[in-house]
């Protein structure tokens, strides 16, 4: 099945059901909250809404890419990974990380006292002052 304006590797649409191949070029799809553009222009080529299509959870785009919680509002909650300036962006972020002989470290933004810990003798509180023993 294919298109009226399809072009190999130019433009239309391709389905090939033997092979289970779609071939696509300069479209849109959307489907609910995910949207998949390859057409030409200023705007994402791929993004993921929330369920309340508030929040961008994924996208990706020609001046910005990233990745972020439900409830990521910028300064204030939650969380975004920032892939264009290689940045993580979290309120309240916790990071929790074992070693296979049983050690830890932890990064915690909430933690009023020691943000990070490593072990149960070295703590660093928000000053940066360190506590090792």
């Amino acid at each position: 099945m294919r298109s009226d304006n399809y072009v190999p590797n130019t433009e239309g649409l391709n389905l090939d059901l033997k092979n289970g191949r779609l071939d696509a070029f300069n479209f849109k799809l959307v489907s609910g909250k995910v949207v998949f553009d390859s057409t030409e222009g200023d705007h994402p080529y791929f993004y993921v809404r929330n369920r309340n299509d508030t929040n961008y959870l994924i996208y990706l785009g020609p001046d910005n890419n990233f990745i972020a919680s439900n409830n990521y509002v910028s300064g204030s909650s939650g969380m975004m990974i920032d892939l264009e300036n290689s940045r993580i962006i979290g309120r309240g972020l916790y990071i929790q990380g074992t070693s296979s002989g049983g050690s830890n470290f932890t990064l915690n933004a909430s933690d009023g006292s020691y943000p990070l810990t490593v072990g149960s003798y070295f703590k660093v509180d928000w000053s940066g002052k360190m506590d090792a023993t």
